[in-house]
């Protein structure tokens, strides 16, 4: 029992800082001055007065505070993180690698994943680590007119024609590690990532 006291009392400190922290965010976009129908109405060019009431419906703006908060914590305890203005897509289909810590770092399976931490300087073997780490040629993509397929097949070393025609499902390489890429091979259960991290 004295191993759970810790551990229950973290796991009720985390709820609480989420459930704080969604919950000012929350009153922030409500309390800040003007309505954000008629901001975002005045921002694109004026809408019509039927436009501005339907967007108020369809984002739940003319429910009563309360209600909106209940469908705001549903959507965030359910793991929908809203949309990115600037790829006008969900921000879940944007997610290369998601895993344990211990998991990723002991095996990034992504090719962006593994170049990224290729580059996290060591204390031991600097200069050596610094020369093998892998660089990544090409630019980011464009926020404003993002590819068809995989966000990072313009500059993946191990990249093939289907990643940039169309996006890869995030599937569950391992127990608990999911990736975004169709050059994972799982082999007698286990996980083989396209790109290796440098010795």
């Amino acid at each position: 029992m004295k191993t759970l006291r810790p551990l229950i009392s973290r796991v009720i400190q985390g709820l609480a800082l989420v459930l704080t922290v969604v919950v000012l965010n929350f009153v922030l976009v409500h309390t800040a001055p003007g309505d954000p129908v008629e901001t975002i109405a005045g921002a694109s060019g004026g809408m019509s007065p039927e436009m501005v009431a339907q967007l108020r419906t369809q984002y739940g703006l003319d429910e009563p505070l309360y209600v909106q908060l209940g469908v705001y914590l549903s959507k965030v305890l359910s793991g929908d993180l809203g949309y990115s203005y600037f790829f006008n897509l969900p921000v879940t289909s944007m997610i290369f690698e998601r895993a344990p810590r211990r998991a990723f770092f002991a095996q990034p399976l992504h090719p962006y994943s593994v170049a990224l931490m290729s580059a996290v300087p060591t204390v031991g073997g600097g200069r050596r680590r610094a020369a093998q780490r892998i660089r990544l040629s090409g630019d980011p993509p464009s926020p404003i007119n993002p590819p068809s397929g995989c966000r990072f097949a313009g500059r993946c070393p191990v990249t093939e024609p289907a990643c940039a025609a169309e996006l890869p499902p995030l599937r569950e390489a391992a127990p608990g590690h999911w990736v975004r890429c169709r050059r994972v091979d799982v082999i007698d259960g286990l996980p083989h990532p396209p790109l290796q991290m440098p010795a």
